[in-house]
C-alpha cells in the first residue's frame, strides 16, 4: 500500500497498550501502515488465528530454523544462544542465533531465513534487532543471514552445512540503522493517531485482498475496476481518483488494452461473447482419444526425498479422464502416492502405463505447469524421457480458449481460473463442498499425511479427500470441453 494516508485531525494520544512493537510488526508498518495500525489496535478483528496456508508456512519456517541450530557447533571458544529476547518500553525483538567468541566477546547476530537469497526486508529486520539490542547495551560486531541453499540436492540425511548458505550483511545492516531509527519513530507516532482515513486509490496491488481496504470499504460493488485483468497500478489509481469503482462505470473513452476493453464491454453489456469459429478451429486440432490430465505437487523448503531440491515442485498425484468419443462417458484413472517411497518414480511409472503412444491429445489447464513438471521428471528419470517429451508435444491447453477471449462471460470477472470458469459453465460441479478444494490445501494435506501429522485411522479419509479434489480438476475439464463442443456446433 502506498503511504499517502491521512488521519483524522483528532489524535488518540500516547497509547501504551499497543506497545511494544515487534520486528514483524515493524516490517508490517513498512509494507502497509494502515494494516499495521489495525492489527495493533484491533487484534481481535485483524489478528485472528492464521489460516491453513499461513500455518503451513509458519511451520515450515520453524522446521528450517530448528535445522539451523545444528549449523554452528559450540566449543570452549564459541558460545551460542538461540531466540534471545531484547526489549525496551517500546520495542521487542528476538534474535534467531547469537554467536559469542570467547574470550574476545565478539558478537555475531544471525537471522535464519527460509528463502534462497538475501532480500531487502531481511536487512530491515536485522537493523531493527540491532537497535533494540543497543538499547540494552548489547552490540553486534558481525551480522549475517543463514538462508536455504537453492542449489542443494538431497542425497540421504540432510547435511546442514550444504543445506544452508551464509551471507555477511554487516555493512548493509549498519548502513540501514539510521533510516530504521527514523522509521521506528514514525511507526510509534502512527500508532498514536486516530484510525487512518485511506483514499481508495492509495491501496496497493493486493487490491481487494487487503484487510484494511475491506475494513474501510465494506460495501464495494460486486464487480469492480480492481477485477480488470492485468490493469496497471497507475491506471487503477486513475480510475479510483475519478471515483470510478464499479466496472459498469468505466468510461468508453478511458484508455485500456484491447483485452481489457473487451472485458469491460462484456461486463457492461451483460452479454456472453463467444467466437464460435475460433473455438471450432481450436477443437479441430484435437485428436481422440482425449486425455484430460492434472498433477498435484508439494513445494517444501526441506526436501523430503532424495534427488529433490528445496522448493522443487514434487509431484505426488495425477488424475486422468480418458474420452474415446464425444458421445461416450469418460473413463477415470488416477494415482496417489502414499509417501512410503519416492513419489515421483511411482508417479511417472504409473502414468507411463496409462497414456499409450496413440497420438491422442492431452488436455490440461495452464500447460506451463504440467510441461515443466514433465521436463523435471525427464531429468530425474532419463529412462522415461522419450515418453515425457512425447507427452509435452501432445499437450493442448484448454485454458487458452478463455485466455484468448474466444469465450468471455461477465461472471468470469476477467479470470481464466478453472475454479472461476467451471461454476459458470456447469453449476452442478462445484469445489465448494469438497474438504480439499484448493491446490495449496492438497499440498498441505499430502505433506501432513507423509510426515505423520495425522493419525493412521485418518489417513484413508485424507487420501479420499485428495482423490476427490484431483478427480474434479480433470472432470471439470471434460465438462468444459463438452460445453465448448456444444457452443461451437449449436444445433
Amino acid at each position: 500500500m502506498t503511504k499517502t494516508i491521512q488521519h483524522s485531525s483528532k489524535t488518540a494520544g500516547t497509547n501504551q497498550q499497543v506497545l511494544p512493537i515487534t520486528k514483524s510488526e515493524y516490517l508490517q508498518f513498512l509494507a502497509c501502515p494502515p494494516e499495521f495500525w489495525y492489527y495493533k489496535h484491533c487484534p481481535d478483528e485483524f489478528a485472528g488465528p492464521p489460516d491453513k496456508e499461513t500455518q503451513h508456512i509458519m511451520q515450515q519456517g520453524n522446521a528450517i530454523e530448528s535445522l539451523a541450530r545444528d549449523y554452528f557447533e559450540p566449543s570452549e571458544t564459541l558460545q551460542i544462544s538461540f531466540q534471545r529476547t531484547f526489549k525496551s518500553n517500546q520495542l521487542l525483538a528476538k534474535a534467531d542465533i547469537i554467536l559469542t567468541e570467547l574470550p574476545s566477546g565478539i558478537n555475531t547476530l544471525i537471522e535464519v531465513k527460509s528463502g534462497t537469497s538475501v532480500k531487502s526486508e531481511y536487512v530491515d529486520d536485522l537493523a531493527f534487532q540491532v537497535i533494540v539490542a543497543k538499547e540494552e547495551g548489547f552490540t553486534f560486531h558481525r551480522i549475517g543471514v543463514l538462508h536455504v541453499n537453492g542449489s542443494f540436492v538431497r542425497l540421504g540425511p540432510i547435511d546442514v552445512q550444504e543445506f544452508f548458505a551464509f551471507e555477511d550483511v554487516t555493512e548493509a545492516v549498519l548502513a540501514k540503522v539510521p533510516e530504521t531509527r527514523i522509521s521506528i519513530e514514525a511507526a510509534i507516532h502512527y500508532l498514536q493517531e486516530e484510525e487512518p482515513v485511506i483514499p481508495l486509490h492509495a491501496f496497493c496491488s493486493q487490491k481487494l485482498a487487503c484487510p484494511a481496504l475491506q475494513k474501510q470499504y465494506p460495501k464495494l460493488p460486486e464487480y469492480t475496476v480492481f477485477d480488470i485483468s492485468g490493469i496497471r497500478q497507475n491506471k487503477l489509481q486513475e480510475l479510483l481518483k475519478q471515483g470510478i469503482v464499479d466496472i459498469q462505470h468505466v468510461p468508453s473513452g478511458f484508455k485500456l488494452s484491447d483485452r481489457q476493453r473487451f472485458q469491460v464491454e462484456v461486463a457492461q453489456s451483460g452479454a456472453v461473447r463467444i467466437s464460435h469459429n475460433n473455438i471450432q478451429r481450436a477443437l479441430d486440432t484435437l485428436r481422440f482419444p482425449l486425455y484430460f490430465l492434472d498433477y498435484e505437487t508439494l513445494q517444501y523448503g526441506i526436501p523430503q526425498y532424495d534427488g529433490v531440491k528445496p522448493y522443487q515442485q514434487m509431484v505426488f498425484q495425477w488424475s486422468l479422464h480418458k474420452l474415446y468419443a464425444d458421445d461416450q462417458e469418460p473413463i477415470h484413472l488416477e494415482f496417489l502416492s502414499d509417501g512410503k517411497s519416492h513419489p515421483a518414480l511411482e508417479f511417472v511409472r504409473t502414468l507411463h502405463g496409462k497414456i499409450p503412444y496413440d497420438g491422442g491429445s492431452i488436455l490440461v489447464w495452464n500447460k506451463s505447469f504440467e510441461t515443466a513438471r514433465n521436463k523435471e521428471l525427464a531429468l530425474m528419470y532419463p529412462e522415461f524421457e522419450p515418453f515425457l517429451v512425447y507427452i509435452n508435444t501432445r499437450i493442448y491447453d484448454l485454458m487458452e480458449i478463455f485466455q484468448q477471449q474466444h469465450y468471455v462471460h461477465p461472471e468470469f470477472k476477467g479470470s481464466n481460473s478453472i475454479k472461476q470458469v467451471l461454476p459458470v459453465i456447469d453449476p452442478h460441479l462445484s469445489y465448494h463442498d469438497l474438504e480439499v478444494n484448493q491446490g495449496i490445501l492438497a499440498s498441505i494435506s499430502w505433506f501432513e499425511l507423509i510426515t505423520g501429522k495425522i493419525s493412521e485411522s485418518d489417513k484413508r479419509e485424507r487420501m479420499n479427500h485428495l482423490r476427490q479434489y484431483c478427480k474434479l480438476d480433470t472432470l471439470a475439464m471434460v465438462a468444459i470441453y463438452k460445453h465448448l463442443q456444444s457452443v461451437a456446433n449449436p444445433s
